[in-house]
């Protein structure tokens, strides 16, 4: 067991890159994010590099599975974290590592990028689920009693981005309905039954039936020279889900515009000259999903063309080249009609995601509204509700290059304990990263419910002194925390709107 500050884990993180993925990966990958970005580095090396330090900045602890290692950062953010939540999650990794070897484990998965993002959720998930299953045993509980929908991963999402969200949120949805099946036994056996897909993951509707369509490719053009194929793989929905957030797509558009998956495949060529070019087909159960997921990538310039349920793209340096290889896709068989049965399991989950996507966030008569959690507080002028990494804030138009911002969280609370409790846990957690208590605990109501106020200050590992007024009150099952966010500087101008913020929450339907 050890602890770390960041920059000593980098090489840990790095080596944890050849575990998940196959030689060559990031090459790939590099290749075929120019489809969604700009911003992508100069080549493969240089994206694993940025992945490596991204990732050092979101970890409060990990495994390290080739050395049987438990780490914990010694960083503001990890200080932030339950240990004893961190201690459970992690150790239940080691756990998994004893029982089937995680190396050989994820070896299993490395066939594909979708299968290793499907691992990565088992994975994850199971640790999300155990760890969590600690908690719920103190007080005579179990899994079933735990609503996975109210768990709230915004801290994952501003940090880690969308692809790293989805292996905790989505693995743990996926492995708390096999305990709802059949409790312990049925969760390990999910270990040894990674699903074919993340579509089939990520919606129950699908699993065990919409199975992934083999994709086919063109051979590098002969009337284009020579080439050397370095790399060829599948994305599959939830990672392609992830990169139209490089695209600027809110996360419930994108996860419309990648329902209806049924395949894809991408290959990466270099030419004598040191060029890149790339081909990438993707087949989809309808004809309007292959309209959807073509339509967002609308301003993006990469050559494309839609045939049917079939989306292709091709991208070289020249653009010659470029318009040859989406002519080369285009010679190739279409795959077969789309199965009626897959159709009717897509339609089943664009509803489920519609309805879920109804209790995250709307900005109704001058209010914000949550039903998730079932608040709702006023939108003052000059403030807005934005979408941010896939959660939604209540942004201030920036000031010296800082948004002040509200975000409201919840945390399960299924022990009910009173805001005394939930407050003075937060207060624990607030002072192991230097923050101090300007004002409070005081005591107040959210629609008769009690409630408790702090204001603290602190950097939170960054530079800029900081300015927090933290409002806890309880929901079923949950604690709830609204949190207004401005420049400790900026305190005395922003503290009206801010009583008002906070003097406005008020209670609507249970979540």
């Amino acid at each position: 067991m050890e602890v770390r500050p960041p920059e000593e884990t980098r090489e840990d993180i790095d080596r944890q890159q050849d575990l998940l993925f196959r030689p060559g990966h990031f090459e790939g990958l590099h290749a075929l994010l120019r489809l969604f970005t700009d911003d992508v580095g100069a080549d493969g090396d240089e994206l694993r590099r940025a992945a490596v330090n991204a990732l050092g900045g979101t970890f409060s602890a990990y495994y390290q599975a080739d050395r049987d290692a438990l780490v914990f950062l010694d960083a503001p953010l990890a200080r932030l974290n339950d240990i004893e939540a961190l201690v459970a999650h992690e150790l239940v990794h080691a756990w998994h590592d004893q029982r089937a070897d995680l190396g050989v484990f994820l070896d299993r998965n490395k066939t594909s990028l979708d299968r290793v993002t499907a691992g990565r959720c088992l994975m994850e998930g199971l640790a999300e689920a155990a760890s969590s299953s600690v908690f719920l045993a103190r007080q005579g509980r179990t899994l079933r009693d735990l609503d996975p929908g109210i768990l709230d991963y915004t801290l994952g999402r501003l940090l880690g981005g969308e692809g790293s969200a989805v292996a905790y949120q989505e693995g743990m949805r996926f492995l708390h309905a096999r305990f709802a099946e059949g409790g312990w036994e049925a969760v390990r056996a999910a270990l040894d039954a990674v699903p074919p897909s993340s579509e089939q993951l990520l919606h129950p509707a699908k699993l065990g039936r919409d199975e992934p369509t083999d994709v086919a490719l063109p051979d590098w053009p002969d009337d284009l020279g020579t080439a050397e194929l370095r790399y060829e793989d599948t994305a599959g929905e939830a990672m392609i889900q992830s990169f139209l957030s490089l695209v600027g797509r809110p996360r419930r558009e994108a996860g419309l515009a990648t329902m209806g998956w049924d395949g894809d495949r991408w290959r990466v060529w270099r030419t004598p000259d040191g060029a890149e070019a790339l081909v990438w087909r993707t087949v989809w159960d309808r004809e309007m999903d292959a309209l959807d997921f073509a339509a967002a990538f609308l301003g993006r310039p990469a050559p494309r063309r839609r045939a049917g349920r079939v989306v292709d793209f091709a991208w070289a340096p020249d653009p010659t080249v470029a318009r040859r290889l989406l002519d080369a896709l285009a010679a190739l068989a279409e795959p077969a009609p789309g199965s009626p049965d897959d159709a009717t399991s897509t339609a089943a989950v664009e509803a489920a995601w519609e309805s879920e996507a109804a209790r995250e966030s709307a900005v109704e008569d001058g209010r914000w509204r949550i039903p998730r959690y079932g608040v709702s507080l006023p939108v003052p002028p000059g403030w807005s509700v934005r979408e941010i990494r896939g959660s939604h804030f209540l942004v201030r138009e920036a000031v010296g290059g800082f948004a002040s911002n509200v975000n409201v969280t919840g945390s399960v609370n299924l022990e009910a304990r009173g805001t005394e409790e939930l407050v003075e846990r937060a207060l624990a957690d607030l002072r192991r990263v230097g923050s101090e208590v300007v004002s409070g605990p005081s005591h107040g109501e959210v629609g008769g419910a009690p409630a408790l106020r702090i204001d603290v200050e602190g950097t939170m590992g960054g530079t800029r002194l900081l300015r927090f007024a933290m409002l806890t009150f309880p929901r079923p099952n949950l604690s709830v925390t609204v949190t207004v966010t401005v420049p400790a500087e900026e305190w005395t101008e922003s503290a009206a709107v801010v009583e008002e913020i906070l003097a406005g929450v008020a209670l609507e339907t249970d979540p």
